[in-house]
């Protein structure tokens, strides 16, 4: 059996979130996620536009981590 243990956009979400939380280049991170949006054969999504705060950008990784592991069981859930 070939499992999947992880993927590469859950390897890039971690890098951007990595940098938003650790006071890095914001426009960075959004520069990642972007890549996620718009890399890819199968899907296209418009991307994020830059100069987004670090609480807006925070917002962005979770919503983007939860859209793309859907159904898989890998995102946390905030109560």
């Amino acid at each position: 059996m070939n499992n999947i243990i992880i993927r590469y956009a859950d390897v890039l979400l971690a890098k951007a979130e990595a940098i938003i939380e650790t006071d890095g280049n914001v426009d960075e991170a959004i520069n990642i996620i972007n890549r996620i949006r718009t890399e890819r054969d199968d899907v296209k999504i418009t991307t994020i536009g830059l100069g987004l705060s670090k609480i807006e950008a925070r917002d962005f990784v979770r919503h983007e981590r939860r859209v793309e592991f859907a159904l898989e069981g890998l995102y946390w859930v905030r109560y």
